[in-house]
């Protein structure tokens, strides 16, 4: 792949050959097309790397890093280092997203924001119900975004729910040694947004 995409998509996977073609699988179906999936591997011994190849081999949008098990951390670490392109976004490999979400986080990004957020729904299985009608979205200021984030209403500290314009994330990065990687991250990359936008759409299914 040779030109640069809109948005990089990073996924670390350890051992997660259960879910993980229907993750990659709910990504090569999103509605936005212009975007890289940089899968980190982090040193599977089941199947997952085999997957993995095996989408890097029929789709020129995936890429695939082998790596020694070195955890989540450094996965993601690895991920973002490699990313090109201008915007950032997180998936899960147990986990599935909506067709729409990229192209709705998208949209509100050309508003001039530095980060957009959806919604998400809990769910144990593969039937999650994404509500992709309900659209109203609401613009905060970093003040505003980092008093909902310290209240754990909005702009939590998950990762996965979230467009990064690539500046915001700029040198930040998840910490080795810790347990709670999300929450260090997340409220350096809010600190350094000027405008953040929430969306009603619901586009994210965290598998439980």
């Amino acid at each position: 792949m040779n030109k640069t995409p809109a948005i990089s998509l990073i996924m670390s996977v350890y051992n997660g050959e259960e879910y993980l073609a229907e993750a990659i699988d709910s990504v090569l179906g999103q509605s936005f097309t212009d975007f890289e999936l940089i899968i980190v591997d982090d040193g599977s011994t089941d199947q997952s790397g085999s997957i993995c190849d095996q989408y890097a081999q029929s789709d020129p949008r995936v890429a695939v890093i082998h790596t020694e098990n070195h955890g989540v951390v450094a996965a993601r670490r690895t991920g973002v280092n490699c990313a090109r392109g201008e915007y950032t976004a997180f998936v899960d490999s147990d986990d599935y997203i909506a067709p729409g979400m990229f192209a709705h986080l998208f949209s509100l990004l050309n508003r001039g924001a530095d980060i957009a957020e959806c919604g998400y729904v809990i769910t144990a299985d593969d039937h999650a119900v994404f509500d992709e009608e309900k659209v109203e979205t609401t613009e905060y200021s970093t003040e505003e975004a980092m008093s909902c984030h310290i209240q754990d209403s909005l702009f939590r500290q998950l990762i996965w729910n979230k467009l990064y314009r690539r500046e915001v994330i700029g040198t930040v990065r998840f910490p080795v040694g810790t347990k709670i990687d999300d929450e260090f991250f997340t409220y350096r990359v809010l600190g350094n947004a000027e405008k953040l936008i929430c969306s009603d759409f619901c586009g994210y299914a965290y598998r439980q």
